[in-house]
């Protein structure tokens, strides 16, 4: 059963939400560890067999289910006392959006067969269906598209998964397919972005639509990517909005969206390197410390 408190809404952030995903993170790292631990004692195993046979079992019982149209049927919810109402079927796009953003590089390796080529290559074939059955409205699994801003959020991880696994996890998908997706995410402009790193949910999917020739709204990208380098504080750290929230923010959504959207360059009128644009960050970042400590100097 899955505990769910309530996330956060337009108006506020919900500290219990937070707490309670570093806890479920910490205790499922744990359990496999501690399995793995019991295993490792049995079988000498190099660190990326250990690692990727904890993300074969983590992502198994998800994509296995969606695949199959039986992850909303199987997938049980325990929601919070305090849960504050909301459909609480975008769980599921929570769990299959992230799960896939996280895992589309490694699905994106050549097939091999070795046990690991194995294990990718099914939980691939699982993939791809389950993205089929997300967007097909006659599937048990569709994902909840509408009446929910918290959609916005996790479709972005979706988006983030097409970019990041292009030819392996969005090419094979039919057109039909394709469609739907495309459609789906030229409706969520419905929704508002929040004045923080949500900014970058939206931009997101903009670039993905940017990245497939579909008709992308690169106001939404431009400015995204401007407020939030007027957030930069220093030591690689963004302020997650108007004031500075010392979470893993910064690691999970804004650094890896910001990264992927400059690597795909949908704004950019000359084609440069993600790494030029890194030294030119740099340099520019460097100029304004420059001009900070003088500031100082006059005062």
């Amino acid at each position: 059963m899955i505990r769910r408190p309530p996330r956060s809404t337009l108006s506020s952030s919900s500290a219990a939400s937070d707490v309670y995903k570093r806890q479920g993170c910490t205790i499922l790292f744990l359990f496999f560890s501690a399995d793995l631990c019991a295993k490792h004692k049995t079988k000498k195993m190099a660190d990326r067999e250990i690692w990727c046979d904890v993300m074969y079992r983590m992502a198994a019982p998800v994509l296995s289910n969606i695949s199959e149209g039986k992850l909303q049927k199987n997938m049980q919810l325990e929601l919070s006392p305090t849960w504050d109402g909301r459909d609480r079927r975008v769980s599921y796009m929570e769990c299959f959006g992230r799960l896939m953003a996280g895992l589309a590089p490694w699905l994106s390796l050549p097939d091999d067969d070795t046990a690991e080529g194995i294990q990718r290559k099914q939980l691939r074939t699982w993939a791809l269906q389950g993205y089929k059955n997300a967007v097909d409205p006659l599937s048990p699994d569709y994902l909840l598209w509408s009446e929910n801003f918290q959609t916005l959020v996790d479709a972005a991880y979706i988006a983030e998964s097409f970019i990041r696994g292009y030819n392996s996890l969005w090419m094979p998908l039919d057109e039909v397919t394709k469609e739907r997706y495309i459609n789906q995410f030229v409706a969520l402009r419905r929704i508002n972005p929040l004045y923080t790193n949500w900014l970058l949910f939206s931009s997101t999917i903009e670039t993905f639509l940017h990245k497939v020739g579909a008709k992308a709204d690169y106001y939404r990208i431009d400015s995204a990517l401007r407020k939030i380098s007027e957030w930069y504080i220093g030591d690689g750290w963004y302020s997650d909005g108007p004031s500075f929230a010392f979470d893993y923010y910064n690691s999970f959504v804004i650094h890896p969206m910001l990264s992927l959207i400059h690597i795909s360059e949908p704004t950019r009128r000359t084609p440069i390197s993600y790494a030029v644009f890194c030294l030119k960050k740099k340099k520019i970042l460097k100029n304004i410390h420059k001009m900070h400590l003088n500031i100082i100097k006059l005062n």
